[in-house]
């Protein structure tokens, strides 16, 4: 039985290369079932890594963040622009005009 998952997509934009899925007891966390469905979106070849991050957060007003524990993103430059973001407090479009989230899928 595994306590870490293969991290196979950024989390809140930082490479990391396991997270712990089980509690102190070796059952599923959270964790776990977040990671399943994560790579089971990627295997399920209608997604590539590159579109999907975790953990990520976006500015809401002045101060607050919206947190989610799970992004697809239509352009693989979300990363960049997310990280410029968070490195520069610069506002910049998250929204890539003109990619298709499903051409990994037809060229499969």
């Amino acid at each position: 039985m595994a306590s870490t998952a293969k991290c196979i997509v950024p989390v809140n934009g930082k490479v990391r290369a396991t997270a712990p899925i089980r509690d102190v007891h070796g059952k599923p966390s959270e964790e776990y079932y977040k990671w399943q469905f994560v790579h089971s979106l990627i295997n399920s070849g209608l997604y590539a890594p590159d579109y999907i991050g975790v953990e990520v957060q976006f500015p809401k007003g002045n101060t607050a963040v919206l947190r989610l524990d799970g992004a697809i993103f239509d352009s693989p430059e979300w990363l960049d622009h997310y990280n410029s973001y968070w490195t520069n407090r610069h506002p910049v479009r998250f929204q890539a005009h003109g990619q298709d989230p499903h051409a990994y899928q037809r060229s499969r």
